[in-house]
């Protein structure tokens, strides 16, 4: 009975040596391919980003974006844990958007993540829709508002004048008149009526006179109403364009319904 009873145990031990073996060869190899898919996610040059291409861009220098880029992408926060530029831990949106912060003139970018080593950037940039003019200094202006260079202040059918007589504290355009800007300028145009320039007066309601190179100029009260002064302005210009005694010094269209003219 000892002999068996020692034989029992002897094979008992040898079962459990074998299954710790086991277990540390499966952990042993388990270590080892866990360490290989760490090394090759975090460390590997398998994921980095090796081809920028980028398209939309005419008046930003194309070297001089793709350089901010790679600058970006190598500013890496974990680059002792992470190399840089790796593919699957950039964030194109945070990368659009610092490039937007950089470049005030481009006013969208898409980043693209082509798989494995290529990012592909679609720039919009901004289109000037003319000058706006804070008294004698004049700026570049968008549809966005966005201000940005010098210019002249000019009469001419290229650009929109628009000059703010106004004092401000901050050179910056109020949504309210760039909305109505964005009204007229088009509205008047259909109606054939050319633009010299829209001026903001000074105190006064908000209100914006239209310089015309029909000879005259029109009034308008920007209070949320211009569809209608608008409307009523082409029913009036229809009536009196063939009217040859019809030559106004000026359009006022600031009361509902009615315009008025001297």
């Amino acid at each position: 009975m000892l002999q068996d009873f020692r034989y029992r145990d002897a094979l008992a031990q040898k079962r459990r040596h074998d299954f710790l073996a086991r277990i540390t060869k499966i952990g042993v190899l388990a270590g080892l391919i866990l360490a290989g898919l760490v090394s090759l996610v975090f460390f590997s040059p398998f994921f980095a980003v090796t081809d920028i291409a980028v398209q939309g861009l005419e008046k930003h220098n194309k070297e001089t974006i793709t350089g901010h880029i790679k600058f970006h992408l190598d500013k890496n926060p974990f680059r002792a844990l992470v190399l840089a530029n790796n593919m699957l831990f950039l964030d194109a949106d945070e990368l659009a958007q610092q490039l937007r912060a950089e470049f005030p003139l481009i006013r969208d970018v898409s980043v693209e993540k082509d798989w494995l080593h290529a990012l592909r950037f679609s720039f919009i940039e901004r289109e000037p829709l003319g000058a706006w003019c804070f008294k004698n200094e004049c700026t570049f202006f968008d549809v966005d508002g966005m201000t940005w260079g010098q210019t002249v202040r000019s009469s001419g059918f290229l650009l929109t004048t628009v000059v703010d007589l106004r004092e401000h504290e901050e050179k910056k355009i109020e949504p309210l008149f760039l909305e109505a800007v964005k009204i007229i300028d088009p509205a008047l145009k259909n109606m054939n009526v050319g633009i010299k320039e829209i001026i903001i007066p000074a105190d006064t309601l908000p209100e914006l006179h239209v310089a015309t190179t029909n000879g005259y100029d029109i009034y308008f009260a920007v209070d949320g109403k211009l569809a209608a002064q608008l409307n009523i302005l082409r029913i009036f210009l229809d009536a009196k364009r063939l009217d040859p005694a019809f030559h106004p010094q000026y359009l006022d269209a600031r009361i509902e319904g009615r315009v008025y003219y001297r």
